[in-house]
């Protein structure tokens, strides 16, 4: 059995340590073709040299609604006050 992950970005690599499975799952012969097909795929690849603009995306809305919440908030005009100064306005 060949198990298979597409990997996209570096944070959401896993080290080989978190990744382990039986190779009593698979006949020597099965392993040396998966082992000759991997080797035929592989090449050096660094994840860090592309950047996620999702998690760039997501941090930066993360960051704006914490500003938000911490900014203080100026209390909201009423609709009453604010048809008094539109005819306030008008009358002048």
């Amino acid at each position: 059995m060949i198990i298979a992950h597409a990997l996209f970005y570096a944070l959401e690599l896993r080290s080989l340590e978190q990744f382990r499975t039986s190779e009593a799952a698979a006949t020597i012969d099965e392993q040396a073709a998966a082992i000759r097909a991997l080797k035929a795929l592989t090449h050096n690849f660094d994840h860090g040299e592309y950047p996620d603009g999702q998690r760039d995306r997501t941090l930066a809305l993360i960051e704006r609604k914490v500003a938000e919440l911490a900014a203080p908030k100026k209390p909201a005009e009423s609709a009453k006050s604010r048809k008094r100064g539109a005819r306030a306005g008008k009358s002048s």
